[in-house]
């Protein structure tokens, strides 16, 4: 639109009009604004007579129009300041996303690197598999009765295995019954307040004094589970459990 209103009725060729039709925009979302050529400030090397413009003497003169102030502004907007900033949040919100998960991944990497490392033998090739796995199948066999099931496996007692049903059968209900409970006392409230004619101001102070007593109940409750857990003293949070041999 700057090339039609500038320079109207262009005899220009086409790879001449496709250049100028993207040299202004291009070079303005680097600051380079060319005032002066969008202004119609007629400069001393062009002139406005088509005969001399025509034949390629002199440079056309761009045209003089209000309107293309108008035009750049609303250009630099759209472009600079909404276009340029999307773009930037979108990689940034990008970048965190990446970020977080890195950290769980290379966590899980590093589990499975040494859980790898650990199962190794320190013999070399050929024995590795056969002699290594002999020696510490003999040796377990002889050590324990129980089933072999290696270092990342905690061996707990009947009494562990039992509180430990207890917390989590406590942490689901809580969990699934959450939600009911809160639902309820909400409903529960509201029914006391139609009785009573309190008004809507009331009404919402008292909701919400109930919903943090009820998070800082379930905030109590969770912070016992955790305690509960820790007093059990596992090594690993999430390691399988073998049940001795009765």
């Amino acid at each position: 639109m700057y090339q039609a209103i500038l320079f109207p009725n262009s005899v220009s060729s086409p790879w001449q009009l496709l250049k100028d039709l993207v040299y202004l925009p291009y070079w303005q979302l680097y600051g380079e604004l060319n005032l002066e050529q969008i202004e119609g400030e007629e400069p001393t090397k062009c002139t406005g007579n088509p005969q001399l413009y025509t034949n390629g003497t002199m440079e056309r003169c761009p045209i003089k129009n209000q309107f293309n102030a108008l035009m750049i502004a609303v250009y630099l907007i759209l472009t600079n300041i909404l276009l340029v900033n999307i773009i930037i949040a979108i990689f940034s919100q990008t970048f965190q996303t990446v970020q977080e998960n890195s950290g769980m991944i290379y966590k899980f990497h590093m589990y499975a690197l040494v859980y790898e490392y650990h199962d190794r033998p320190m013999f070399p090739l050929p024995i590795v598999i056969h002699l290594w796995r002999i020696m510490v199948f003999c040796y377990y066999k002889i050590r324990t009765p129980t089933q072999y099931g290696g270092a990342f496996v905690y061996d707990a007692k009947p009494e562990e295995i039992e509180r430990l049903h207890v917390v989590e059968k406590i942490a689901y209900e809580t969990f699934q019954n959450g939600p009911y409970y809160a639902r309820s006392r909400y409903d529960a409230r509201n029914m006391m307040t139609d009785e009573r004619d309190i008004n809507k101001e009331i009404d919402s102070t008292s909701t919400q004094h109930d919903i943090m007593e009820l998070r800082e109940e379930m905030q109590r409750m969770r912070e016992s589970l955790i305690q509960e857990i820790r007093n059990q003293d596992y090594r690993q949070p999430d390691l399988a459990l073998d049940n001795p041999r009765r």
